[in-house]
């Protein structure tokens, strides 16, 4: 499927279902050079960058205003392309504090569009944090597109 037109499909489950409501995507960071170490400044692999691009390719054209990384070099650099090409600042969460940011972004983001870029073991939680209850992939590559309704919410989830 070419990337427009994932674009657009993204686009059209959300705007039937996120009238006044907030789109959240959410995406773990791309990989990362020595994958096998956890340090908070590692940076992205050849095949991480490229993922990085492609996202923001993907996500360039939904709405997105506002968007959340964790302060480490790989969530950045995740979120980066596609910051760049919104002329948007990325906010920075602390990754495990997955209940305040989520109701961060009820709170201040209620009828917007946002993306967070987490990690293997905070995009599950941030996703049940807007109520859903199906089965969460955290491979690289798995984008999420998050619907909140309520106590309940639509997931879209999507490979790129």
């Amino acid at each position: 499927m070419k990337k427009p037109v994932l674009a657009f499909v993204f686009a059209l489950c959300l705007s039937a279902a996120a009238s006044a409501q907030t789109a959240v995507y959410v995406v773990r960071h791309a990989e990362k050079i020595g994958e096998s170490m956890n340090h908070p400044s590692t940076e992205l692999s050849e095949t991480g960058k490229k993922r990085a691009e492609n996202l923001a390719e993907i996500l360039r054209d939904a709405g997105i205003t506002t968007i959340y990384v964790t302060d480490t070099v790989r969530a950045r650099e995740t979120a980066r392309p596609l910051a760049e090409a919104l002329g948007v600042t990325p906010q920075i969460y602390e990754g495990r504090d997955t209940d305040g940011l989520v109701k961060r972004i009820r709170a201040k983001h209620p009828s917007e569009t946002v993306l967070v870029v987490g990690h293997e073991n905070t995009i599950g939680d941030i996703i049940r944090g807007f109520g859903y209850r199906g089965k969460i992939s955290t491979r690289y590559g798995n984008l999420f597109a998050v619907v909140p309704n309520g106590d309940r919410a639509t997931v879209l989830q999507l490979h790129f």
